[in-house]
Parts: C-alpha cells; structure tokens; sequence
C-alpha cells in the first residue's frame, strides 16, 4: 500500500497530521508515477517546498520508533508514507539534465511543430502584413486586404493568422517565420506590394517559395525584378486582369509624346514587367489564373493561356550558371 488514493482512503492526511504542501507532493508523485506529469516537474515542486518536505521528514523520523513498536496497521501505512517520501527526496537530489530547448530539436521536428500551430492548409493563400506598403514605388493600387488581412480566400476573408511564436525570441522569430515563407502559399495584392515586402523583409526575401500575386501595379518592373532575384522561389501563380495592362511601359510613354496615346485596348504582352516576368528562371511549376470575380475584371481566356503556356516554355528553365555570368 502506497498510492496517493490509498492514502486518502484511509484518511492519513489527518491521522499523520500531513499538512496540504506535503499532502500535495504526496498527489504530485502518484501524478509522476501514473505518467501525467514529467520528471522534471516533480523534481521541480520537490525543490520549490524542500524546506516544508524535511521538515515533514524529521516529524515522520521521531515518531517512527514508537509506532514501529505499536505494530499494526498503523505502523505499515507509517512505513508506506516515509518511503514514498524518501522517493520524492531522492528525485529532488537527483541532478536532472535540463529538457531540450527547441533549437536543438532537428529542423523537420520543428517545423512540423509550426505545422501544427498555425493550423491552416499550406495551400490557403496568406497576404503578409505591411503598414506602410501603400503608396512604395508611388503605388495607387486599390487593394482590399493589403494592409492588414492574412488570408485572403473569400470564405476566410479578413481571418488574421496568430504570428506571436515569433515574438519568443530572435531564433523563434528567425526559424517560424522561415517555416511560414517556405512552406505556405503567400499572395500579393499588386507586384508593387510584392517588391514592397521583398526589399523590407529579410526572412522573407530569402526563404519565399511559393508564390502567387496580381500582375497589376505602376512598379511591376521593380518587383518582378525584385521577384528575379529570389532563389528560393520554386512555384508561380501569376493572377491576370484588366489592371495588368492599365499602365504603359517606358517605350509606350517615349512614343506618346510624339504620336499621342493609343486608345484601343492593350493586350497582355504589352503589360508594364513583360520582360522581367518571362526572364525569370530555376522555377518549377507555374500557373497563370483569372482575378476572382468578387475582387475584379477578368481578361479573355485566350490571354491567359497564351501567358501560360510563354510562362511555362520560358520560367521553368533552369537558372544561368552565376560563376559563368561573371567570367
């Protein structure tokens, strides 16, 4: 006989004068013991009430001999309580190693830890959060969602993702939010709220990889190049409208000057960031969708798949040797 619920059944907190810190060490072991909780945490309520638990031990130790003498039931529940202390004893002198801190757990343990925490498809596309991305590069874009929404799917809309594991500490902040760029879907309202977080964030400009944003934006020049230089980027899905081409190129602005502005409608190889877009390169599947009809005006089909098909024969060629470009 020597388990918490076989103490209390027989009263012994009362017959044994226990007081409740000592009655609780007493619980917290056969909670050790059943496994609820670890080692170290019985280890740690020990040492937080050691002087309580010796003092309880020196009771126990005086009245050992005149109840040993007694014999009985008594003297077997006394003896049953001084052993289950001396095992609580022992486990607080015992030197523990101290548990294992996150950053010493394998990289695909951790992630799969921030897997579980932010608890929401890879593949649900999350709009990064930038107070100041409005008006970079002299953008005008009218971008719901832009400023402060994560989420950006039509029935998650304006769903805010909880980010405050990365406010534990530098390295938590350094390795969750890599975890975030590398393995969620990311979407930018306009390529220049791309080329806005590219050049201000640095964990994201070198852990991206998948990307999907609005071909629409006066500094798509900017951030497509922006985009180019990105490594780490391995899948593309460019979102085409009738904004893609509401802006012209510098050739088209020279040419304006002289033989006025053309008023027909632009098609889609005339887009501002045309040649930045098809330079890109070491991209392993690209796509290139409509713009949702609740956010805005769709192009004709053939127009996406004309870019779809330029975007698949050109990107997904692997990236040009740099040590070769430099000789």
């Amino acid at each position: 006989m020597s388990t918490f619920y076989e103490f209390r059944l027989l009263n012994l907190q009362e017959r044994f004068q226990i007081d409740p810190i000592n009655w609780g060490l007493l619980k917290a072991h056969e909670d050790y013991r059943a496994g609820r909780i670890t080692l170290h945490e019985m280890a740690n309520q020990a040492r937080s009430h050691r002087f309580s638990l010796l003092d309880f031990t020196a009771r126990l130790a005086v009245t050992a001999g005149k109840i040993t003498r007694a014999g009985g039931d008594t003297a077997k529940h006394h003896a049953a309580v001084m052993g289950v202390v001396n095992e609580i004893i022992a486990i607080a002198m015992e030197i523990l190693p101290e548990p294992k801190r996150i950053d010493a757990l394998p990289v695909e343990v951790r992630w799969r830890i921030y897997h579980h925490y932010v608890n929401i498809p890879p593949e649900l596309p999350l709009v990064p959060r930038g107070s100041r991305a409005e008006g970079y590069l002299e953008c005008e874009c009218d971008n719901p969602g832009a400023l402060d929404r994560w989420a950006i799917s039509a029935r998650h809309w304006g769903k805010k993702l909880d980010i405050r594991l990365a406010l534990a500490s530098k390295f938590m902040r350094d390795d969750f939010l890599g975890y975030l760029y590398n393995r969620h879907l990311f979407y930018f309202p306009c390529v220049c709220n791309m080329a806005y977080h590219i050049s201000t964030n640095a964990i994201l400009a070198s852990s991206l990889a998948h990307v999907k944003f609005h071909w629409a934006g006066v500094a798509a020049e900017e951030g497509l190049r922006d985009l180019g230089r990105l490594k780490t980027v391995k899948h593309l899905t460019v979102v085409i409208s009738t904004r893609t081409t509401d802006y012209t190129t510098e050739h088209e602005q020279m040419l304006a000057r002289y033989f006025g502005r053309r008023h027909h409608r632009k098609d889609i190889q005339d887009a501002v960031g045309i040649w930045k877009l098809i330079a890109l390169r070491g991209i392993d599947a690209v796509e290139v969708e409509h713009i949702a009809r609740w956010r805005d005006t769709q192009r004709q089909s053939s127009d996406r798949k004309a870019l779809d098909q330029l975007l698949r024969a050109t990107v997904t060629l692997p990236r040009e040797c740099e040590e070769c470009t430099d000789d």
